[in-house]
């Protein structure tokens, strides 16, 4: 049967990774009936390979107006194009993490359009979703909010602290992963959704990209381009807590953000190499999965057949427990001031680089204006020169 596979994340999963790699082998995926679409719709964020914006995204005019009409609009074409898709292909992929966070408050249909959608036009949806220990997913987004200064549900602001965002982590993450499991499942059946751990030790073939394809049906044969998984770098040691300070500058451009980003993340394997540390201590970790115990063992008894095996395995890390009044904070923010003047000294150079070049073009131009005979005369010999 005809099948729409939508991939929801959830978030910090390695989702670029797949997306990547549906792109680069979109021919080959196509050749075997499987198409990766793209949308002519744009949104503010910027990759493009997120095809299952439609779905959910909100839409906004230049006045801050919501446009509910056009987000309507865009769905209902949507799913018109995915319906004529299947004439020519037997499955279609859809793919964007923050599926897993929408279904909470902003789309809370979205399951069930899906089945309605493919009950009218005659095919199956299944739902494909990875899973990360609690303690990692928590600490991973939250790093990720303060490293690009999004704006979070608690404080709308991109300063939240650690301590602000661990003790009340937003329902939307789901981190009770069987009851919003079940949720989909309400709408689309439990045999409809494929869970698979975010652990490489079960990646079936070893990689994210060869476990997607057999979450697809497909064999990782040579045919396909499987290039190194994209790794979404995070701010180490002490950079997530500068980071954040400087989100307190009021005012900031997005390309400001991105510079302090993009310095931080050069610092960030210095920082850590001085200061190893992580942002839950070890008995932290243990205590905050705990917590899911009974939700954890019931997604690997009921959606991975596993009667007597915990969802999540191995260690937790012994790394030292960020403190804010470390002894590597000084040395640290020396380092990152030092970097910033490297960085801004090296823009400095190329620019006078670029002035004198066109100083030096300038001065030819004036050349040939005042002795325009002479400049000809230059050119031909140059040309001849070079032909014999």
């Amino acid at each position: 049967m005809k099948t729409l596979y939508v991939h929801i994340g959830a978030p910090k999963t390695g989702t670029t990774s797949i997306q990547k790699f549906c792109q680069e082998n979109k021919e080959i995926l196509e050749k075997k009936g499987y198409c990766y679409p793209k949308f002519p719709w744009k949104y503010q964020v910027p990759p493009t390979r997120r095809n299952a914006l439609f779905l959910y995204k909100e839409i906004y005019d230049e006045h801050g107006n919501r446009m509910k009409e056009e987000e309507a609009r865009r769905a209902a074409g949507g799913f018109r194009m995915v319906s004529e898709l299947f004439g020519t292909f037997e499955n279609v992929i859809l793919s964007d993490e923050i599926l897993w966070h929408a279904f909470y408050k902003r789309k809370k249909t979205i399951w069930k359009e899906l089945r309605e959608e493919g009950e009218k036009n005659g095919y199956k949806v299944k739902i494909i979703v990875y899973l990360r220990r609690q303690d990692e997913y928590v600490s991973s987004w939250w790093n990720q909010i303060i490293k690009t200064g999004a704006k979070t549900p608690q404080t709308g602001y991109e300063m939240i602290t650690w301590e602000q965002y661990s003790s009340k982590v937003p329902k939307s993450m789901h981190l009770d992963y069987f009851s919003a499991l079940e949720e989909i499942a309400s709408d689309l059946g439990r045999e409809n959704i494929i869970v698979r751990r975010f652990q490489v030790k079960d990646f079936f073939g070893g990689s994210i990209q060869t476990d997607f394809l057999h979450c697809l049906g497909l064999e990782a044969t040579d045919e396909f381009l499987i290039e190194k998984e994209y790794v979404n770098l995070k701010l180490s040691g002490n950079a997530p807590e500068i980071k954040r300070i400087l989100n307190t500058i009021p005012g900031q451009t997005s390309e400001e953000k991105s510079f302090f980003k993009n310095v931080l993340l050069d610092c960030s394997p210095v920082f850590q190499q001085y200061y190893p540390c992580q942002m839950f201590s070890a008995d932290e970790a243990r205590a905050f999965v705990s917590r899911f115990e009974e939700s954890n063992r019931r997604v690997a008894q009921e959606y991975l057949g596993e009667n007597e095996s915990s969802l999540f395995a191995g260690e937790f890390k012994q790394d030292e427990k960020w403190e804010k009044n470390n002894p590597c904070m000084q040395d640290d923010m020396i380092r990152f001031m030092g970097e910033v003047s490297l960085n801004l000294l090296g823009r400095v150079n190329e620019q006078q680089q670029e002035i004198d070049r066109l100083r030096r073009e300038m001065d030819r131009m004036k050349s040939a204006v005042r002795n325009p005979l002479k400049w000809i005369w230059k050119r031909i010999r140059t040309k001849l020169g070079s032909s014999t």
